[in-house]
């Protein structure tokens, strides 16, 4: 019975010391100076036992006490275990009666049981979180909000949407296209993108893009690259150079209509505009001048055939190379 109590009163203590280690912080920093400091329950590691009022060293706070008192109720708890186990070994080897090796078993099984039970008690706590066994409550004392998250990245739907929005305002910022600028320039056949610098806003002058070309026009221009330096290498031609100077900077283009000006307020309207040069486009303008590249547009000669665009036309591969403006600076083509 003794040991039952024991073994109780040990229970109830860790259960204490674990709220403890939960509750409010105005605990935090309280100290005081005990008469007869328990080891290992002081602020600091050298405490004078011999005058302990006026040593600082000697104070107790709860974040020092209350850890030294749980782990003094295990080893406790231990010892006593221990000491049952003994009590109860004696009892059951010195007594034939069945009665008085019951409770000598019964003995050995109950401290064992409380022993388990005061080591479950810390193994627990330390796998939940080791932080609960330190009782540091001053790290609880200032609970910081936590940052906002980020605004969350707009889909490339939405980006797409607010680039193509009816209306479009001059002045606006246009939308990035280095997602489209990196797939052009992978892979084995790269594509370059004129170098006069991507378009910023609405209404920039001398700028490109390629914001919201479709992945297949990409694929395709890229087949055009792979295609071209086939044929560049069975002609013993250089390398094929393809750039594109026109993409979706729709402003910069579509100025006519049916031979007619447009008007002003149509060219900034990306509705209005009658220009393919748009997002989710097809067209491209490719720049004249490169021997490889010519060759390749031009070695079946000029054809006739309904394009997108007038001017003298070449089919190569299905698709149709407009030269706008004979004499002119740049390849035509619609995907």
């Amino acid at each position: 019975e003794f040991f039952k109590k024991t073994m109780g009163i040990v229970t109830v203590t860790l259960v204490i010391s674990a709220i403890f280690s939960l509750s409010a912080t105005v605990f935090a920093q309280l100290q005081y100076t005990p008469l007869a400091p328990l080891p290992g329950t002081t602020v600091g590691t050298n405490c004078n036992t011999s005058d302990p009022v006026n040593d600082p060293n000697c104070k107790v706070g709860v974040s020092s006490y209350i850890p030294a008192v749980f782990k003094l109720s295990i080893a406790i708890a231990g010892i006593l275990a221990v000491l049952m186990m003994v009590v109860g070994g004696v009892q059951y080897l010195s007594t034939d009666a069945i009665s008085g090796k019951e409770e000598g078993k019964e003995k050995i099984q109950n401290a064992l049981w409380g022993f388990l039970l005061a080591i479950g008690a810390f193994i627990i706590l330390n796998t939940i979180n080791p932080g609960l066994l330190s009782f540091d409550l001053g790290k609880y004392q200032s609970i910081k909000q936590a940052p906002s998250a980020p605004a969350p990245t707009p889909s490339r739907a939405g980006v797409l949407a607010f680039c193509t929005a009816e209306n479009s305002i001059p002045g606006r910022t246009w939308c990035d296209d280095s997602i489209e600028r990196n797939k052009l320039a992978a892979g084995l056949n790269p594509v370059a993108v004129k170098q006069n610098g991507p378009c910023l806003d609405i209404g920039q002058q001398d700028c490109t893009s390629v914001f919201g070309l479709y992945d297949a026009t990409i694929n395709a221009i890229k087949g055009v690259k792979t295609r071209c330096d086939a044929f560049a290498a069975k002609n013993n031609l250089p390398e094929c150079k393809i750039v594109i100077t026109g993409g979706t900077e729709y402003w910069l283009h579509g100025k006519t209509k049916g031979g007619k000006p447009t008007p002003p307020e149509c060219v900034l309207d990306i509705k209005c505009n009658p220009t393919g040069h748009k997002p989710n486009g097809t067209v491209v303008d490719f720049r004249m001048g490169d021997p490889s590249f010519d060759s390749y547009i031009k070695q079946n000669g000029p054809a006739s055939a309904f394009s997108c665009a007038p001017g003298t036309k070449y089919i190569v591969n299905g698709k149709i190379y407009v030269d706008e403006a004979p004499g002119g600076d740049h390849w035509h083509v619609c995907y």
